[in-house]
């Protein structure tokens, strides 16, 4: 990738082999530069233990390893964060949001505020709308925002709306029958259903199936006795599709005057927070 804002640049080298093109001229890719070395090697050792949780078998043993994950997910955006505001008249440093953006999803504000600090000279890439979006779209479903509200049909095809357990703590959850890391959440969320529905807490399972017999096999399958809804539209999920989501599983906790307290919360998270919530 070239970046420049507008400099003259050389590039020399041999184009059989990119990784021997040097570019000089151009602040904003030295920029770039920077940004990859201080940035990449946090990258690299996330993805290596990504792998190593998918092909962990013992609970205990991924969710140790989940943990190492979680924690670097809160250095590359800071990294990012602080690269942005040291370069905010640099094409680089809206690249570096854009880029990160992803592991910003719990972090919309922080990211808006640093997008917003760029000067216009900074904002000259493609991906500026794509990133702007990104943060619109981050801001529906975020924490301390109002749920939006939705009506599907449950397992008897009777119309249930998220507004009708106003009152209670909820938690949404999206998730799908052909989803294995959802269906691999379910006894956490089993658990905690258990554990707390006596405490004014429920959930409400909000599937991305097509297959009903699938949806609902998998319901009966993983003894999910709570409420469900779907309209069978798998990622045209009308709820799905209102709230951005992108991937399953996903869940919102909502408390009892339909505020969004908590967001994407699974494993041990979950359970840490239901019982600060709800003790």
């Amino acid at each position: 990738m070239l970046m420049s804002n507008n400099e003259t640049v050389t590039l020399t080298g041999n184009w059989a082999d990119p990784n021997s093109v040097v570019v000089k001229g151009a602040a904003a890719q030295e920029d770039f530069e920077a940004f990859k070395k201080t940035v990449f090697p946090f990258l690299g050792q996330r993805n290596m233990l990504v792998s190593s949780a998918n092909a962990e078998r013992d609970a205990a043993k991924k969710n140790a390893i989940i943990s190492e994950i979680n924690k670097i997910d809160v250095v590359i955006p800071n990294l990012a964060i602080q690269f942005a505001e040291s370069k905010p008249n640099s094409v680089a440093s809206t690249w570096a949001l854009y880029f990160i953006s992803p592991l910003f999803a719990n972090r919309i504000m922080e990211l808006e505020n640093a997008y917003s600090k760029l000067q216009s000279s900074a904002k000259k890439l493609v991906y500026v709308s794509n990133l702007e979006q990104f943060i619109a779209n981050g801001k529906i479903g975020m924490i301390g925002s109002q749920a939006l509200d939705f009506t599907q049909n449950d397992v008897n095809g009777k119309p249930v709306s998220l507004s009708s357990f106003k009152g209670k703590y909820v938690l949404v959850d999206f998730w799908a029958s052909w989803c294995g890391p959802c269906r691999g959440e379910n006894p956490n969320v089993v658990s905690a259903y258990q554990k707390y529905k006596n405490k004014n807490f429920t959930v409400l399972g909000v599937s991305l199936d097509q297959s009903k017999p699938n949806w609902l096999k998998a319901i009966s399958d993983d003894n999910l006795d709570w409420t469900h809804v779907s309209d069978l539209q798998y990622w045209n999920n009308a709820a799905a599709r209102m709230y951005h989501i992108e991937s399953i599983p996903m869940n919102l906790l909502i408390d009892p005057a339909g505020k969004i307290i908590a967001k994407n919360i699974r494993g041990e998270e979950l359970q840490r927070t239901l019982a600060e919530v709800l003790k």
